[in-house]
């Protein structure tokens, strides 16, 4: 019998975090299964993660990529945002009351005592993230009703993170007192992975390069990071990596190797060999869904523009020059915007107005890297 899932979602990129949280979901699916993700948006939910402020205006491009993230292991998805199903929830009479009902029982108190204190996500707790953490479980039991136009069953899995392990049961608390039957979920709670502790605000994300990472693994080293998160971390993107061919860095040479050997070994490592070691499997495990991600996205962009009449003639013509040929050529998806001004022959002024037009006129995406969306043009006279 296929199953519905339901999870949530909050980021600000593609971090290692949050990838790992979504191949978990995608493992736990079967053939004929449904996922509903809840990204948490920015119109009513606070990006204060990590305890540094991550608000950006524009999650648009992220949320493209993590749907093609799912497209790619062809998983049936639908994607909702907390700020429609929040104002839904609230239009909901039984929905509303047991909002209130379980806000009512759960004191900062309870909160602190039992927290997970190695996540630090959930040490700058606000009044907000409480409500929402409450209301996300809410929408999941109440998601057929809420999402009519879904048309789909009532969720039978609910995964999430483990900071909503200490939420839940007083939500059941509340189910039972008001005598609702709603049919929980089964409840999936992701692995822990860890968090490194982040110094300079970047979180370890898929378009950084392996400098970037290395540099951000160094500040986490300077904080406090040990042996044992090194070796978590090697162990969880190991499913992904070929385990048999990972890479260890021992007396500054590298090495393909298996992971066993590498968590065997990791003690007796240089701090530098260490850093080296995480740094490289991280960046390739990051690489490999980097192209998952484009593969996917391949069949969506516009590789050919065909030109079939004056008119298209006319605006192509019109718009194009050889600097913006120029710009566009630069722009493979690997480049920075900043990477992209040095090595155009263009004034960097210049160089960003033009790739705000080629934006503007979807030639190129507007990711951080942007990657053209036409390799060529072709003038057909049929």
């Amino acid at each position: 019998m296929p199953k519905t899932f339901y999870s949530n979602l909050f980021c600000t990129s593609l971090h290692y975090p949050v990838l790992y949280h979504l191949y978990n979901v995608v493992n736990e699916l079967k053939e004929g299964d449904k996922l509903v993700l809840c990204f948490w948006d920015k119109r009513i939910f606070p990006f204060q993660t990590y305890g540094i402020n991550l608000l950006k205006d524009d999650y648009g491009d992220l949320v493209k990529k993590i749907k093609s993230f799912l497209s790619y292991h062809k998983i049936n998805y639908k994607v909702i945002y907390l700020s429609d199903a929040f104002f839904r929830l609230l239009k909901n009479e039984q929905a509303s009351e047991l909002l209130y009902a379980v806000l009512g029982r759960v004191s900062l108190d309870y909160i602190k005592e039992n927290y997970d204190e190695e996540d630090v996500r959930f040490k700058s707790t606000t009044i907000s993230k409480l409500t929402f953490a409450v209301a996300d479980y809410l929408i999941a039991l109440h998601l057929d009703k809420l999402f009519p136009e879904l048309a789909i069953h009532k969720v039978t899995d609910y995964y999430a993170g483990r900071k909503f392990k200490i939420l839940i049961p007083k939500i059941e608390e509340a189910i039972f007192e008001k005598s609702l039957i709603l049919g929980h979920p089964r409840v999936v709670y992701e692995p822990k992975i860890p968090i490194l502790n982040y110094s300079s605000g970047k979180i370890i994300s898929v378009g950084m390069s392996k400098n970037e990472i290395e540099r951000e693994i160094e500040k986490a080293y300077e904080k406090g990071t040990i042996v044992a998160d090194t070796s978590d971390i090697l162990l969880r993107i190991s499913g992904l990596l070929n385990k048999n061919k990972m890479i260890l860095s021992k007396n500054t040479k590298y090495e393909e190797t298996t992971i066993d050997y590498i968590t065997e070994v990791l003690p007796e490592l240089s701090r530098n060999d260490l850093i080296v070691t995480l740094t490289e499997n991280l960046y390739n495990w990051l690489e490999i869904i980097k192209t998952q991600i484009l593969d996917a996205q391949e069949t969506s962009l516009k590789k050919v523009n065909y030109i079939k009449n004056k008119e298209d003639l006319k605006k192509i013509l019109s718009f194009l020059n050889p600097q913006k040929m120029e710009i566009i050529k630069l722009c493979n998806g690997e480049r920075t915007i900043d990477e992209i001004a040095k090595l155009s022959s263009l004034r960097e002024s210049s160089t960003r107005s033009y790739l705000s037009r080629l934006r503007a006129k979807e030639i190129i995406t507007k990711d951080e890297r942007p990657r053209r969306k036409i390799d060529e043009i072709f003038i057909s006279f049929d």
